[in-house]
């Protein structure tokens, strides 16, 4: 069995937002290898289909979980995950956390802010966005590797476009990227419909699934005003340019 595909997205059954990070141009003439780095949406309603694809067909090694405690508490790994795959939780940000962001102080018409939430990310959670990286790099054996969330938007963007910039693929590229999460939105808001209280799932304000280019152009605007590049950004939050030159080696050709 193989898995069918739409550009870069692999069209599993019980995952929505499961994509290669391979095929992407840099301005010095690279392009990032396929099937070596996925982002992905959470992996626990996969078949029992899919999960034979996950682990035979990608081969994937290493799965990087960012999701909260409470939320694999609730949800579970699935079946894709087995004794062969080397499961890293590493989550952005802690149940706590996302409570504090969620109860911030706003004017009852001033929406939640996707922009600022991801700078809250970034900045709050640097040492978690290292701590991703490295593991992605750690060996040659740590790839095919996937990354997820819930969504696979949010946490999960801020990651790919973390790499991507390192990877010094084109701006456009990377936002494309991001933007590509938008066409899921109902698929993922279906899923969170079913995790939910009715009563929750009515409060949750739905803006927060939208993916618009705007918004990360934006939070790469930030870190290139603020630090000067994402390089900059990374270095300054504890990456080393050994492991930047290492992930040039591992996912460029």
């Amino acid at each position: 069995m193989s898995i069918e595909r739409e550009e870069n997205r692999l069209l599993f059954e019980g995952s929505y937002n499961f994509r290669d990070l391979g095929g992407f141009e840099t301005i010095d003439g690279f392009t990032t290898k396929s099937n070596l780095i996925f982002r992905s949406d959470a992996l626990h309603e996969m078949t029992d289909a899919d999960s034979e694809i996950f682990q035979n067909e990608l081969k994937i090694t290493t799965v990087i979980d960012m999701r909260t405690d409470n939320a694999i508490q609730k949800e579970g790994l699935g079946k894709a995950i087995n004794e062969n795959i080397k499961r890293i939780h590493i989550p952005l940000f802690s149940d706590s956390d996302a409570t504090e962001w969620s109860q911030k102080e706003r004017a009852p018409e001033e929406p939640a802010d996707l922009v600022a939430f991801y700078i809250w990310v970034m900045e709050k959670s640097s040492d978690q966005i290292v701590d991703v990286i490295e593991n992605l790099i750690k060996t040659d054996d740590s790839v095919p590797a996937v990354f997820h969330c819930f969504a696979g938007k949010d946490r999960t963007g801020i990651i790919a476009a973390v790499v991507l910039s390192l990877l010094n693929v084109h701006e456009d590229h990377i936002v494309d990227d991001y933007a590509e999460s938008h066409k899921y939105k109902h698929k993922i808001l279906e899923r969170m419909k079913r995790s939910m209280t009715e009563e929750n799932y009515e409060k949750f304000p739905k803006e927060l699934m939208d993916a618009y280019p705007e918004t990360l152009v934006a939070v790469l605007q930030y870190i290139n005003n603020t630090y000067g590049s994402m390089k900059a950004y990374a270095l300054s939050k504890g990456l080393s340019n050994d492991s930047i030159i290492r992930m040039k080696n591992l996912f460029l050709e």
